[in-house]
């Protein structure tokens, strides 16, 4: 496998959630802290969009309708095709989601609901949540206890839904019923262990394996369904975010990376930190499917 190569020249300070969006041809990911939308064509140097909304946003995903729906901090926003400004769509209950809160990692499951999760600006233990923007637009809450709340995805089959609470450590697979949306039985699929860093975004390929980035652990690694370590390929910076597959049989895979929270001495030995990278993995991905969550007629008020 050949080392991964820097696709486009734009760098971000903490970039995260790509995704493939099939019907634009064209790669999503945010740079969450800066509150900033990243779209771009997956050509080398290609011209990098850039839509600031001026509070974090955690993750992005396209619509079937052309629109992008966004997870800005406090809730989950609309962004019509040709837009300059969102509209809201949801809000998580004022009560256990405030100011010191803000989104994460979110995908969309094959049906097209929309999950996503939230960390405390502080990653105070606990204080986060998993949520699922259900296709009737109702956002309801998944699990709570959470504390940095981030990869998530599912089986080829989409009986197994996997999701990592970055401290932990570990990525746990539930049992998932596609038709309800529902979670079932839940375990530890990997623990980290003596692995270097922390586990955070995810993807997973057309063979059932997961691909998982290394936040200060300079890698990506391919895990089996079962857990076992298949193999991992190495960056040139520490905080690896997260990877998406992409192109006309997704036989490309994107990674982001950060910078954000690296010294002085550690961004000049690491000079590559932010930019988004390239990897020819040797297999075809999962398509994440758009959202197909209904436009509301009033959006859900928060209580």
């Amino acid at each position: 496998m050949a080392p991964p190569e820097c696709l486009f020249d734009h760098s971000d300070e903490l970039g995260e959630g790509p995704v493939w969006d099939t019907r634009q041809q064209r790669l999503l990911w945010v740079d969450i802290l800066g509150g900033r939308l990243l779209r771009a064509a997956p050509q080398p140097a290609a011209p990098v969009e850039v839509l600031e909304f001026g509070r974090p946003l955690g993750c992005a995903v396209p619509h079937v309708d052309g629109s992008t729906w966004l997870a800005l901090s406090d809730g989950v926003w609309r962004l019509a095709a040709g837009a300059a400004q969102p509209t809201p769509i949801a809000q998580p209950p004022r009560a256990v989601h405030g100011p010191q809160h803000r989104f994460n990692d979110g995908k969309c499951d094959a049906l097209g609901r929309f999950w996503l999760g939230t960390t405390l600006l502080d990653e105070a233990p606990g204080g986060g949540r998993l949520y699922c923007l259900d296709l009737d637009g109702q956002l309801h809450q998944v699990l709570d206890g959470i504390t940095v709340s981030n990869g998530l995805g599912w089986s080829p089959d989409n009986r197994t839904f996997y999701y990592i609470d970055s401290p932990t450590r570990r990525v746990q697979a539930f049992d998932f019923d596609l038709a309800s949306g529902q979670l079932g039985r839940g375990r530890t699929l990997i623990d980290f262990g003596e692995q270097p860093g922390v586990p955070d975004g995810l993807a997973v390929d057309s063979e059932g394996a997961l691909w998982i980035a290394h936040w200060d652990g300079y890698r990506l690694s391919r895990w089996s369904a079962e857990g076992v370590l298949l193999a991992w390929v190495e960056l040139p910076v520490a905080r690896v975010t997260s990877c998406a597959f992409y192109g006309a049989r997704l036989e490309q895979l994107l990674i982001t990376t950060a910078r954000v929270g690296l010294d002085d001495s550690a961004r000049q030995a690491q000079p590559l930190a932010g930019r988004s990278f390239r990897l020819d993995p040797g297999v075809t991905g999962l398509a994440v499917s758009a959202c197909r969550v209904r436009v509301p007629d009033h959006p859900q008020e928060s209580a």
